[in-house]
């Protein structure tokens, strides 16, 4: 996740990550914790807020949140 942010000039301390269980929404996020489990299916949320330079902190950012649903692999190996 870091070099997918550096790569867009986003400090990493702006990304948040979490994730939902499957069909929920970004609303849910954090309320889950993935177990790796085969064929699990769950969604990451991924928050990310760009601060506007030289405009004070109390001042809103521009946020963007996007989600993905991950579906794991059916064979894992050890």
């Amino acid at each position: 996740m870091e070099l997918a942010v550096a790569d867009q000039s986003v400090d990493a301390t702006d990304v948040r990550l979490a994730y939902a269980p499957a069909g929920a929404g970004c609303d849910a996020a954090g309320s889950y914790s993935p177990t790796l489990a085969p064929r699990e299916v769950f969604t990451v949320s991924v928050t990310v807020t760009v601060r506007i330079p030289l405009l004070p902190e109390f001042i809103d950012a521009d946020t963007a949140t996007e989600q993905f649903v991950v579906e794991r692999d059916r064979v894992v190996d050890g």
